[in-house]
């Protein structure tokens, strides 16, 4: 609507244009963005969502305003649905809520719940395979029960992560924030309760704190039987800044008797720590322990001494060992292409390992 040429509702506050588009039939919004360049995209800020279409089978919404979204009410009563995932909103189940009976995936990001209904959630999806849960709520205990998941995927803060039903599951990546490790009142999810129950697993990836979180608690003598079918092993954040969360690298790496792909990402940590270092030196009694090792990627190596003995102890502990790739920024590597020379001089048990070396250029002049 025009006044003596000036365009009055385009002018009017957000606030107040959503409300108009809100009060639109959904189709009627969408046409309003061939009214000019600045209507484009007007339609998709629009809050209220309509469903005339009950068959939904796949649904995806992500909010970037920085307003809390709660979601429509229909979204609960989509029983074909199959795919769902949900970025910044507020997720809360009406209490007559039946579940997704035919949910396959469900994706999860910054979304804020009451931790009870994840929980309640899982058990009304009876054919869920992959489940993520990205920087959502906190959890003090996440039980998860689902026989049917082959897939899991955390990031976030929980004190503890219980597999109670999990036959099928496959792949677990799992990053915890540093804050579980300084809780004053932690649950301590330890290796046993971790790995109690996921007798398929194949592809296991622990990053940020979560492998020394798990070590809090100790390491058991016998390695869990979770371990004894996985085949790629992934460690992020490795400090070598200390003994303990060493000496559980090494002890979930030697647990995996099938292990053939192992994946270090290490963070740079300039100090010598001599307890590491006595640390790998003292293992010689793993010495050729895992046999079907083929594949090992060390990213972001630097080349310091207590990841140079790391390196010494997968040579020592890998009969068949095929191939060692070495990647870093160059400005970060501690001593540059003369390392390599050193890692091939190093004893190994594999005759036949390639090393492969990599650096990446940055120009210090980019932002």
């Amino acid at each position: 609507m025009t006044t003596s040429g000036v365009d009055t509702i385009s002018n009017l506050p957000s606030n107040i244009l959503d409300g108009i588009l809100g009060c639109l039939p959904l189709k009627d919004a969408v046409k309003t963005s061939i009214l000019s360049k600045d209507w484009r995209y007007k339609w998709v800020t629009r809050q209220k969502l309509d469903f005339d279409e009950k068959n939904v089978q796949e649904f995806t919404l992500h909010i970037f305003s920085g307003n809390e979204y709660h979601l429509p009410s229909q979204i609960f009563t989509f029983q074909q649905l199959w795919h769902l995932e949900l970025g910044r909103c507020l997720f809360h189940p009406p209490p007559d809520f039946k579940g997704f009976e035919k949910l396959i995936n469900l994706d999860l990001q910054c979304v804020i719940f009451d931790p009870a209904i994840i929980r309640n959630l899982i058990s009304k999806c009876p054919l869920l395979e992959r489940l993520r849960l990205n920087w959502c709520t906190d959890f003090d205990i996440l039980e998860i029960d689902a026989a049917n998941l082959k897939c899991f995927d955390f990031v976030g803060i929980s004190k503890s992560i219980c597999f109670k039903n999990t036959p099928m599951l496959r792949n677990v990546t799992v990053w915890l924030d540093s804050k579980v490790l300084t809780d004053p009142s932690p649950i301590y999810s330890n290796i046993t309760k971790f790995f109690h129950y996921m007798p398929s697993l194949r592809e296991l990836d622990l990053c940020g704190s979560t492998l020394e979180y798990l070590t809090m608690g100790g390491v058991p003598e016998s390695p869990p039987t979770a371990l004894n079918n996985v085949g790629s092993l992934r460690i992020s954040s490795m400090y070598f800044r200390n003994a303990e969360e060493v000496s559980g690298a090494v002890y979930l790496i030697t647990s995996c008797p099938k292990l053939q792909e192992l994946t270090i990402e290490c963070e740079t940590v300039g100090t010598v720590v001599e307890p590491v270092i006595q640390f790998f030196r003292a293992q010689s009694v793993s010495c050729g322990v895992v046999k079907l090792l083929q594949s090992v990627q060390m990213c972001y190596f630097t080349g310091f001494e207590m990841e140079m003995e790391f390196m010494k102890f997968i040579l020592a502990c890998a009969p068949v060992l095929e191939e060692i790739f070495i990647w870093n920024v160059a400005q970060y590597f501690h001593r540059g292409t003369k390392m390599m020379d050193e890692i091939k001089q190093f004893c190994r048990v594999s005759p036949n390992v390639r090393f492969k070396f990599e650096e990446a250029f940055i120009d210090p002049e980019l932002p």
